[in-house]
């Protein structure tokens, strides 16, 4: 029998705050069930959702973008004091707040395989690829963020030796954070917030209907992509910057011995 998760948030109270502060689209007592044809929470544009998706043979819960189904922050394992309303908002970002209307827990804190607009990977965080499109467990690479200021992909299976490193920003002992602009850039901020390094050589205009994202994808590369929301373009994401194309970079890709589709050895 499948294994069955069931995520319920309980408010002691609901406290009055300005629409600028807080988006309250979620009730008391509000709650979402696993079932094949899941309800979800939505931001108020309704472009991101939070809510339970089928993996493997029960369900896991996470927050993406409303017309594609791949997770993008995991919404679970709250463990808090009381909280006094929760919202969704535009950005993607899931938030707890108590009557102070103060953060008490926010899903950009926890990501998973991506960095939206607005949120940053921090020192010692990491993101973790996928296992495949359709399973969002854990798979083989990771992207993570030193504290000397360097960002580093490695494959999990094989991170004790510095030969694992297959892309490095090469930013030793310079910058502490890396963060996707709303302008469709990432680049690395050092503590004082001075931009030190673009990894993306160039940002893309700002556009209200557009969502911007980087994703660490199954094969162990990260991507930025964008989304347009506006009425005649497609649900399909476009890849604006990839830092390299070749897959046969990639350590632990092909596996123990194996080749490139080029002939490359991995």
């Amino acid at each position: 029998m499948a294994t069955i998760f069931a995520l319920l948030l309980c408010f002691s109270a609901l406290s009055l705050v300005t629409a600028q502060q807080i988006q309250t689209n979620i009730t008391l007592g509000s709650a979402l069930p696993p079932t094949t044809n899941p309800t979800s929470w939505l931001s108020p544009s309704g472009r991101f959702a939070c809510r339970f998706y089928p993996e493997g043979s029960g369900f896991a819960v996470g927050i993406c973008l409303a017309n594609n189904q791949s997770q993008h922050d995991n919404c679970v394992g709250m463990t808090l004091q009381s909280a006094s309303s929760a919202s969704l908002l535009d950005s993607g970002n899931f938030v707890l707040y108590n009557t102070n209307s103060h953060i008490l827990w926010q899903s950009f804190d926890y990501p998973t395989d991506t960095v939206l607009v607005g949120q940053s990977l921090k020192v010692n965080n990491f993101l973790i690829s996928s296992t495949s499109i359709t399973n969002h467990s854990a798979g083989g690479f990771v992207m993570v963020m030193f504290r000397n200021g360097n960002v580093m992909n490695l494959p999990i299976i094989r991170m004790d030796t510095i030969h694992d490193i297959y892309w490095t920003s090469n930013t030793s002992d310079q910058g502490y954070n890396v963060s996707l602009k709303d302008d469709g850039r990432i680049y690395l901020l050092n503590s004082t917030g001075f931009s030190i390094k673009n990894l993306t050589s160039s940002g893309y205009p700002r556009n209200p209907s557009v969502v911007y994202h980087v994703t660490l994808d199954v094969d162990g590369i990260f991507r930025l992509y964008s989304h347009d929301f506006s009425s005649n373009s497609s649900t399909t994401p476009t890849v604006l910057r990839v830092p390299f194309r070749d897959g046969c970079r990639v350590n632990g890709l092909c596996g123990l011995n194996s080749y490139c589709p080029h002939g490359h050895q991995c």
